[in-house]
């Protein structure tokens, strides 16, 4: 049979008015439960009309048996059929079962929640309060760090003066040392100089009175004189000459009638000159540097009929000459230099050289460096304080001047001199600056200029 036309259709889960008909359950559902039954994923595919199209798309109930349509009873087995109502009223009563038996749990569940929620809000307030303990506590320690500071930082400042006036005393003490040790060195020269003055005036038939006490019958003797000493075993000249570790001097080569190997050393306190063993090879115009060892290099020069590239080095306690590598070329009117490294710096030379290598004594080798901006011989090289080497003119003609940096291979053209200088010398003064004397461009000079750096 079918339903009046005005018959409200319900939800079969609570009786409210139907929204929807699902095909597969043949059921009705209001918009909440229609979400609610078919949330499970098994059901979401399950075709769901709007209510008013339920009649064209419900499918008729049928006996399970005979397949009849569905009313209180089947036509052919009159067996009793259930209707959906009554299913859903039957599993409603179920349901309202099973919320009974899930009350006292739901009671206990909220109970359990409540406590939990204590908990957490303990929790919370232990936090508060371990929160507010530790600010106090991170607040006392910065304080202490402060006062800590302070007082550290005074006491610095105490130690630093303590140290700034021991320094201050240091130097006054080392001065006042230095300025006796200097007052000891006068008068020791004085000494000596009075001493070799007396003993020359009495053999010119001077009186010697003391010895630090000189009269004569004619005149007195000034102290700013220049006194003859022992005279070398050889004349000669373009030599060289280097103070030894010893204190003593030695001199090697040079020319005379012809170019000179031999050597002589001179020793100042007895005022005597001992010739020693000859270098290998004579030279004239060549350089002698004393190494870091004790021992001199002599590098390049002359013989007299050309330039040299050999080298050799003395050892004065064995008194032998040694040949050591020779240069990558032939180098005379040049430079040679002591770095701060230990190594020999070869600058230039005459024929218009600019090139320049450098020695290792303990490899016993020369590598070229970095030639110079422009070519120099007859010129002077000077070591600085800051590690770095100052070339001045050369040639006679050249004012130019250039410095060379060991660490970088690099030459830098700096300041010109204000005239020509060759043949000139370079001395490195107590304040660091370069005092340039005499040489000369077309003749002799007597013009001196002093570099600062």
């Amino acid at each position: 049979m079918s339903q009046p036309q005005h018959q409200i259709e319900v939800c079969s889960e609570c009786d409210e008015k139907a929204d929807w008909y699902c095909v597969q359950d043949d059921s009705n559902f209001c918009n909440e439960h229609n979400l609610v039954v078919h949330a499970p994923k098994a059901l979401k595919n399950h075709e769901r009309v709007p209510i008013g199209e339920k009649q064209n798309n419900m499918k008729p109930s049928n006996c399970q048996n005979h397949h009849m349509p569905l009313c209180l009873y089947c036509v052919t087995c009159k067996h009793p059929v259930k209707s959906v109502v009554d299913v859903v009223d039957d599993v409603k009563t179920e349901l309202k079962q099973q919320i009974k038996k899930l009350r006292p749990v739901a009671i206990a569940c909220e109970v359990e929640a409540e406590t939990l929620e204590k908990i957490i809000q303990d929790i919370n307030d232990s936090e508060a309060r371990s929160g507010e303990s530790i600010e106090k506590e991170f607040g006392h320690l910065v304080n202490l760090l402060s006062t800590t500071k302070k007082r550290l930082r005074e006491e610095l400042k105490r130690k630093s003066q303590i140290c700034r006036d021991n320094v201050h005393s240091r130097q006054e003490k080392l001065n006042n040392v230095k300025s006796s040790l200097n007052r000891g060195l006068r008068e020791a020269e004085h000494t000596f100089s009075s001493q070799a003055i007396a003993q020359t005036i009495a053999s010119a038939g001077c009186v010697v009175e003391a010895p630090n006490r000189i009269s004569m019958k004619t005149s007195s003797l000034a102290l700013n004189t220049w006194i003859p000493v022992a005279s070398m075993s050889s004349a000669r000249r373009h030599h060289t000459a280097t103070l030894l570790s010893s204190g003593k001097v030695l001199v090697a080569g040079g020319h005379s009638s012809n170019s000179l190997s031999s050597c002589e050393v001179n020793d100042p306190p007895s005022n005597r000159w001992t010739p020693v063993a000859s270098m290998s090879s004579p030279r004239f115009w060549h350089t002698a540097t004393l190494l870091s060892s004790g021992k001199l290099l002599v590098t390049g020069g002359y013989t007299d009929s050309n330039s040299l590239s050999s080298c050799e080095v003395y050892d004065r306690p064995s008194n032998t000459w040694t040949p050591v590598a020779s240069m990558s070329s032939a180098h005379g009117y040049h430079t040679a230099t002591l770095l701060s490294s230990g190594k020999v710096l070869v600058t230039g030379g005459d024929g218009h050289l600019s090139s320049c290598e450098v020695y290792d004594p303990p490899s016993n080798t020369w590598t070229p460096v970095a030639s110079m901006s422009s070519a120099h011989g007859y010129h002077t090289a000077t070591l600085l304080s800051s590690g770095k080497v100052l070339v001045t003119g050369g040639d006679g003609r050249l004012s130019s001047c250039e410095m060379y940096d060991p660490p970088s291979n690099r030459w830098t053209p700096v300041a010109s001199m204000s005239s020509a200088h060759g043949y000139h010398t370079a001395t490195l003064l107590s304040s660091g600056k370069v005092l340039v004397t005499g040489g000369g461009g077309d003749g002799p000079s007597s013009s001196c200029e002093v570099y600062d750096w």
